[in-house]
């Protein structure tokens, strides 16, 4: 069986068989060639399904495609430990393994047709983008280096805060327009990381502070690179929650 026949017959099977039993809906897998010749695929979803469901599945189609007749000559039976399941901790891991395989080399033996694909919803998937002047972008630049605010970062949101007195940017200068239009590009968007509001509250109160003392919070690169499609994302602003 050629590559692009494995890919027909077995893995847009797989898939569909995933979608319509686990409710599977965004994927993106990554062919390529062991050095025996086969081919294999390294499949991201974006459900947890256990490891025993998969393997049954991805043996049962491959049994009926006839790919595991050798392996049941030698053993018996068709239960092959045809596949390898890694679970993600987060978003972080999750990127790293995406690009690991994404941007690897062919270094081995070619694949047949496509190499890589992804689910029909993700290829309308944008990242946010805003346009921000140069007096604004100068003046945020400005007071973040003016040692009058303090930058707290985590893996999901920024916050830009003032330690002393109550300190609310001005709308006048810009600055509330641009944090707005970040949050419009963000509320537009299919897949936001849902940013635990307690998490910023537990930080603030550390400090012996209060939300008053808040300038603003921007969501990080992590939050805007999340792809998982149940959450979303909550920013502050002057001690304001805009929510998505």
């Amino acid at each position: 069986m050629t590559d692009k026949q494995v890919k027909k017959r077995c893995l847009e099977l797989f898939l569909k068989r995933l979608e319509y039993q686990f409710d599977v809906v965004d994927y993106f897998w990554r062919a390529e060639k062991q050095k025996n010749g086969n081919i294999h695929f390294h499949i991201v979803v974006d459900r947890w399904i256990h490891k025993e469901h998969v393997r049954r599945i991805w043996n049962e189609i491959q049994r009926n495609n006839g790919l595991l007749d050798d392996y049941f000559k030698v053993h018996g039976h068709y239960n092959a430990p045809s596949t390898f399941i890694e679970g993600v901790e987060n978003d972080v891991k999750a990127v790293d393994y995406l690009v690991k395989y994404t941007c690897k080399g062919a270094d081995g033996l070619k694949v047949g047709g496509r190499l890589y694909s992804f689910s029909s919803r993700l290829v309308h998937l944008r990242l946010p983008s805003y346009m921000l002047d140069f007096q604004t972008s100068d003046y945020i630049d400005k007071i973040k280096g003016s040692g009058a605010f303090k930058l707290y970062c985590s893996d999901y949101f920024n916050i830009l805060y003032c330690p002393g007195k109550k300190c609310v940017l001005d709308e006048q200068n810009g600055v509330g327009s641009y944090y707005r239009r970040i949050f419009s590009e963000l509320r537009d968007l299919f897949y936001i990381k849902k940013v635990d509001s307690s998490k910023i509250d537990d930080y603030l109160s550390n400090m012996n502070n209060g939300l008053s003392n808040m300038v603003a919070v921007e969501p990080s690169v992590a939050a805007k690179t999340c792809t998982d499609r149940h959450l979303r994302i909550e920013f502050w602003r002057g001690g304001v929650l805009y929510d998505s």
